[in-house]
């Protein structure tokens, strides 16, 4: 769990497990035509380097959570 500080008004953050798909390029582009988003405006936040490849694979940017917390 995390403390968001008020940034919760300004989020919307997404689990891949949550939504029951493998975090594969299916589930970014669910949640990216459920919220009519742009890649551009996504941010993957992870903790490993298949995360980061697979933000870079999906044409995102990316943030280690050692860098977000």
């Amino acid at each position: 769990q995390l403390e968001w500080n008020g940034l919760e008004h300004y989020l919307k953050v997404f689990y891949a497990e949550e939504i029951k798909l493998k975090p594969e390029p299916d589930v970014l582009s669910y949640i990216i035509n459920d919220n009519n988003l742009l890649r551009k405006d996504v941010i993957i936040i992870g903790a490993s380097a298949v995360d980061e490849e697979f933000a870079t694979c999906c044409g995102t940017d990316y943030l280690h959570i050692n860098e977000f917390l």
